[in-house]
């Protein structure tokens, strides 16, 4: 992803606590390139207002499972 949109991307789920229309734009995680994936996986762990951990080790927030 371009590093504009991924800028955006990380703003706006820091400021909404990875919850809320932001979590409908699959688009922008699918084109996440690993290591931008890596930083909303860290960034997941930091912000998220809701985690469910699973136990294999991933974890999901919203709809998304990150491993």
């Amino acid at each position: 992803m371009k590093k504009d949109d991924f800028k955006w991307l990380k703003n706006q789920v820091i400021k909404s606590k990875f919850t809320g229309d932001i979590m409908c734009h699959g688009y922008l995680f699918i084109n996440a390139t690993e290591k931008q994936a890596e930083e909303l996986k860290r960034l997941a762990l930091q912000y998220a207002e809701t985690i469910t951990f699973l136990p294999d080790g991933r974890f999901k927030v919203g709809a998304y499972i990150f491993k």
